[in-house]
């Protein structure tokens, strides 16, 4: 235990800082919680990644490998430069504190942590478990460093559950930290109708949107079916904003939207950081993913004061109650969700009524000072004695 008074060196640990749901959860957290008894900084050990700089200007240090072509072009060579990089770096610096984001932080540092002698160990999923099947090797890791970690941490009930089966044999604390929405973020930098003339999207147009890099498992596909499914009976015109990092699909999504004849109104769009101000211009949101933890869009688009339409899978119903804050539907189902979009399309009053309660709910039930003030206790809890 650390004396009162002291301050905790901690290393949150990541792959890197790119533009993604829990990239944006620490960018949002850990500056709040710098200086309050916590020298943070953040081990991003693939890449430093896109936020890394609003990170830093934000007093949080972010420490990377150096870039060096030569290994960049070796990749088995790179990765072993990464691994050792990273034992290096917790060797020298010595945190009292390591908390690990995403399961290949996880891997490489919890062992490294165990090793190291690291007194205090946490690890945060965000996500449900099924990524363990595809790799049972790292599934078993995962289950052994279990045991080696004070506290686990999920951000849903649903991951929650899937770490008590997990760590029955081990003596970690489990903790539900969920993550918060904070409104005074919502900067507008541009007007719903600027948004609107900027994509080229008809004034009057019903807007669905989608946040969500694509890859196979948010479940874009289903979207597109789901749509095509009921374009005749949607309000003309409508659109659709699928907005995300390309992890290897777009391609394949756009020549889908063509296929089933809807790509004249898909608008797809890359990674961008006025995801506030294309909610806002937008009417309804929709979230199609096969597997979740708590998203980070979800509760995005209720704080903002967007109707969602979710997949029943890991904590969105956690976030949205059926028929009063949106409407939830089973996952891989096109069919289910294209009637829950033509449903909410058709019916204004709805529209409106479930807006207004969505927001209530994300800003009193996820606000960022509780989320925040969660993870100051946690670090605290380990550091205080008593």
């Amino acid at each position: 235990m650390m004396k009162n008074g002291d301050t905790s060196k901690l290393f949150v640990i990541i792959g890197s800082l790119d533009i993604g749901g829990t990239e944006n959860h620490l960018l949002r957290v850990m500056p709040k919680l710098q200086g309050n008894g916590l020298e943070i900084s953040i081990i991003a050990f693939r890449a430093r990644g896109a936020l890394a700089n609003e990170m830093e200007r934000k007093n949080v240090p972010v420490l990377s490998p150096p870039p060096t072509k030569w290994i960049a072009r070796q990749r088995f060579i790179r990765r072993t430069f990464i691994v050792f990089w990273l034992g290096f770096t917790l060797a020298r610096e010595r945190p009292n504190i390591v908390h690990f984001f995403l399961p290949e932080a996880y891997l490489l540092g919890g062992v490294w942590s165990f090793f190291l002698g690291i007194p205090f160990r946490i690890m945060s999923r965000r996500s449900l478990n099924f990524y363990q099947k595809k790799h049972p090797l790292g599934a078993w890791i995962e289950r052994y460093l279990h045991k080696t970690m004070d506290v686990l941490v999920g951000n849903s009930k649903a991951i929650i559950r899937d770490l008590e089966k997990e760590s029955a044999n081990s003596k970690a604390r489990i903790q539900l930290i969920y993550n918060g929405i904070d409104p005074n973020e919502f900067v507008e930098k541009l007007k719903p109708d600027e948004v609107r003339r900027e994509l080229n999207i008809p004034a009057q147009a019903l807007v669905f949107i989608t946040v969500a890099n694509f890859i196979p498992y948010k479940g874009h596909k289903d979207l597109l079916k789901a749509l095509a499914k009921v374009k005749g009976k949607l309000p003309d015109p409508w659109r659709l904003i699928c907005v995300g990092r390309n992890d290897g699909i777009l391609n394949n999504l756009e020549q889908s939207a063509s296929h089933l004849g809807i790509s004249q109104n898909v608008i797809w769009l890359s990674s961008r950081r006025d995801i506030y101000d294309l909610m806002k211009a937008s009417d309804i949101g929709i979230s199609s993913s096969h597997e979740e933890g708590l998203s980070n869009s979800v509760l995005e688009g209720m704080a903002l004061g967007i109707p969602m339409i979710v997949t029943d899978v890991g904590g969105n119903t956690e976030l949205i109650t059926d028929q009063e804050t949106g409407l939830v539907v089973p996952a891989r189902s096109p069919s289910l969700l294209g009637e829950a979009c033509e449903y909410l399309a058709q019916n204004a009053e709805l529209r409106n009524s479930m807006k207004q309660a969505g927001k209530r709910r994300a800003l009193s039930k996820f606000s960022m000072e509780v989320c925040v003030s969660s993870y100051f206790r946690l670090y605290n809890s380990l550091t205080t004695p008593g």
